[in-house]
């Protein structure tokens, strides 16, 4: 006679199944009742007769009779054969490698978004840079012409007081006031120089900005070439769960120093526009005078 599982066999059974060898999946259908159950004299595993290798047991998901070392597994907490527990264990297996696969493809597309993002930032910044360049040559060459015309007008002004000194050297009374007018006519000269020299200082520092502006360009490529490079080798590592973390990393340092550089862009940028309307007033003012 072929003996069959008890209640006292499968509640010892329950507590001697490692966690390891246990899986749960609601969408498979259990084979509870017995008459669902296959009769046999071999285990369907091993081939060996349950006369030499025990009791019969029958696998809850096939059906099939098998002994116990072939069935000391569990799926939804009953008893399962090796064959059933491999195959639903790879099919399981199958379908998570599947999932992180798509996940981690998804994750590098939006990085290359980014970057692409990114570049088109970058060539905005430089086309930019370019224009206020142009623009600052511009101001220059203005700033000389007038420069030269000022000067032109000053000479002349100063020949024709010292011919009227001149003329008038025999008016005692007259001398005086064209003393007084002499200083006056040197004082705006002198005030012109210093002005002068501070729209050459104020050249010089917009100079300076503009080669830390190409400064920064050039440490965003080199930070755009680093991670291509960096999304080079994680493509190779897609299995690797670090790949992530690095990437989120990398776009909130992107993220900060793009919107760092703005903010000091858009600073620079404003400063120059005040100093340039306040350059325009005293130009109009002294031209007035």
């Amino acid at each position: 006679m072929i003996n069959k599982t008890s209640s006292f066999d499968q509640q010892s059974f329950n507590y001697g199944v490692t966690q390891e060898n246990k899986l749960n999946d609601p969408r498979i259908k259990m084979k509870d009742d017995e008459s669902e159950w296959l009769q046999g004299n071999e285990c369907i595993v091993c081939d060996l007769n349950f006369s030499k290798c025990g009791k019969l047991h029958h696998c809850r998901v096939c059906g099939n009779p098998v002994c116990k070392t072939c069935s000391y597994k569990m799926i939804n907490d009953k008893r399962s054969c090796d064959l059933c527990f491999k195959r639903i264990q790879l099919v399981d297996q199958e379908k998570l490698k599947k999932q992180q696969i798509k996940t981690k493809k998804e994750a590098i597309q939006e990085l290359k978004n980014q970057i692409s993002k990114q570049q088109q930032q970058n060539d905005l910044m430089k086309n930019q840079l370019i224009d206020l360049q142009k623009q600052l040559e511009i101001q220059q060459r203005e700033h000389t012409q007038q420069e030269k015309s000022l000067e032109d007008q000053f000479e002349q002004k100063i020949n024709m007081i010292r011919q009227q000194i001149e003329n008038n050297k025999r008016q005692d009374q007259n001398i005086t006031t064209e003393r007084i007018q002499l200083e006056e006519i040197e004082r705006d000269i002198i005030d012109l120089r210093n002005n002068i020299e501070t729209k050459e200082f104020n050249i010089q520092n917009k100079r300076q900005f503009f080669k830390s502006q190409n400064k920064d360009l050039q440490k965003c490529q080199e930070d755009l070439l680093n991670l291509q490079l960096s999304l080079e080798q994680k493509k190779q590592e897609k299995l690797e769960q670090t790949e992530k973390e690095q990437i989120e990393q990398t776009e909130k340092e992107l993220k900060k120093k793009h919107e760092n550089r703005m903010k000091e862009q858009s600073e620079e940028y404003e400063k120059q526009i005040t100093e340039q309307t306040k350059q325009q007033k005293h130009k109009e003012n002294c031209i007035i005078y």
